[in-house]
């Protein structure tokens, strides 16, 4: 089997103000165009299992390779991104130390800001939730699966969302 990782598409900014809410943004106009075009540029590859987690930004972003495949996204909370818990999302390429909504990740531990639930318990949730996706019964079938959420950034296809394949 070949699981196909996508970063999610570049999603909107997105800062709540109020306690116990999460900043859980959906893709921006450019990012509902790289979900698009990550779709058309994987549509052939044979994908028979589409799994996001369940931030809106991944969701949004399996969308529309599922409906080209004419299957269902399967949402996983257990690949969800390290900080579900912000109350701040910003763009990684908006992220600045003069920015009153990003300066924090600028001073002290970053773990602390990127971390919701710490780095220990983040990568035992994501390798369980990875675990399981290459373990369903449509993930031994042979054919590539794909998943969106968390991923490092890597190589891409032009005007796409961020994408590897592990083996």
């Amino acid at each position: 089997m070949d699981l196909i990782i996508i970063r999610h598409a570049l999603p909107l900014r997105h800062v709540v103000a109020g306690d116990g809410e999460t900043a859980d943004p959906g893709l921006s106009d450019v990012g509902r165009e790289q979900a698009q075009r990550t779709a058309g540029y994987l549509h052939a590859e044979g994908i028979d299992h589409v799994v996001a987690s369940t931030m809106a930004r991944a969701y949004e972003t399996a969308e529309p390779l599922a409906g080209m495949l004419g299957v269902d996204v399967e949402r996983m909370d257990d690949i969800k991104e390290s900080d579900h818990a912000s109350r701040v999302y910003v763009p990684a390429e908006e992220i600045s130390a003069d920015d009153p909504d990003t300066a924090h990740y600028f001073e002290g531990n970053l773990h602390d800001h990127v971390f919701s639930d710490g780095l220990d318990a983040f990568e035992a949730r994501v390798l369980r939730g990875f675990q399981q996706t290459s373990s369903t019964p449509t993930a031994r079938s042979g054919w590539p699966s794909t998943a969106t959420g968390w991923s490092p950034r890597c190589s891409s296809a032009p005007s796409c969302a961020s994408t590897t394949r592990c083996r």
